[in-house]
């Protein structure tokens, strides 16, 4: 397990939301108003129970389910418990800054350079991003939801494994 310090303060600065992040195997875990939250690019709507999401003077509905995923049934594999699914369709009205090293991600309306830049683009809603294999830059799908990502096998054929899951 990785887990990053959460010791951000939860605040609103120069437009800016300020969240702490925790990574837990892979998975970008931030807590809002008292409660736990995976940010989820792979997922196009925002999941839980009870009041609405609330950032930066705005409030976004929770969907108790999408095409028979929930919180519960994502939570248990996460191996981390959380109370809310932050999809795209909340994602998708901010600028999104995630530093590791800080531990924490800002939510804002405007983009400001800092850091290492990634050309995201969106394929359906989705994030997507580049990845250069052997010289040759391919598209992927950025889905901070899934625990592994792939590439075909002929993409990578030349190169050690690290690791296998079936």
């Amino acid at each position: 397990m990785t887990t990053g310090k959460n010791n951000k303060a939860t605040g609103v600065a120069n437009g800016q939301i300020h969240l702490p992040l925790t990574i837990h195997e892979g998975h970008l875990i931030t807590e809002v108003d008292g409660r736990q939250a995976l940010i989820d690019t792979g997922c196009p709507v925002t999941l839980g129970r009870g009041a609405p999401l609330s950032l930066g003077g705005r409030d976004f509905p929770l969907h108790d389910g999408f095409h028979g995923i929930t919180v519960e049934s994502v939570s248990e594999p996460v191996g981390y418990p959380f109370e809310i699914l932050i999809g795209m369709d909340v994602l998708g009205k901010f600028v999104s800054t995630f530093s590791a090293k800080d531990s924490e991600v800002i939510f804002s309306d405007a983009y400001e350079p800092k850091g290492d830049e990634l050309g995201v683009n969106t394929w359906f809603g989705v994030p997507t991003m580049p990845v250069v294999v052997d010289g040759v830059t391919y598209r992927v799908i950025f889905d901070t939801g899934a625990p592994t990502s792939y590439l075909s096998a002929g993409l990578v054929s030349e190169f050690d494994y690290v690791d296998t899951r079936m």
